[in-house]
């Protein structure tokens, strides 16, 4: 399986709410390719906790530091790391703009990059 194979189903389990199932394909895609980054926010984000999920982003941002997508999700997971983290669910479009804005960001522009 290619790492972009692992990397699409992660995202389809992850949209499905199989959190556990989309971090094992992302472990695997970073077995892979350890230097992806898409990757890395995509576990950041199905993350159990505001900690695990900084650990994630810290590699992207020391991969990628200018990338507007990896800075934004920080600062979401630094607002979540005050208040409640909800490791069952998956963020939708009803968070808030910045955490819209990274969603947005990482099903459309970052995926649609992969596939060109």
């Amino acid at each position: 399986m290619s790492y972009l194979t692992a990397f699409q189903d992660g995202v389809l389990a992850a949209k499905a709410g199989k959190r556990i199932i989309a971090r094992l394909q992302f472990e695997q895609v970073l077995q892979l390719e350890p230097e992806f980054v898409p990757c890395l926010l995509w576990l950041a984000w199905t993350s159990e906790s505001p900690a695990q999920a900084s650990e994630y982003l810290e590699q992207a941002r020391k991969l990628s530091p200018n990338d507007r997508v990896v800075n934004s999700y920080f600062e979401v997971v630094q607002v979540f790391g005050n208040s409640t983290w909800e490791a069952n669910s998956y963020p939708t479009g009803n968070s808030s703009t910045a955490s819209t804005a990274v969603e947005e960001a990482l099903t459309s522009d970052k995926l649609g990059e992969l596939q060109t």
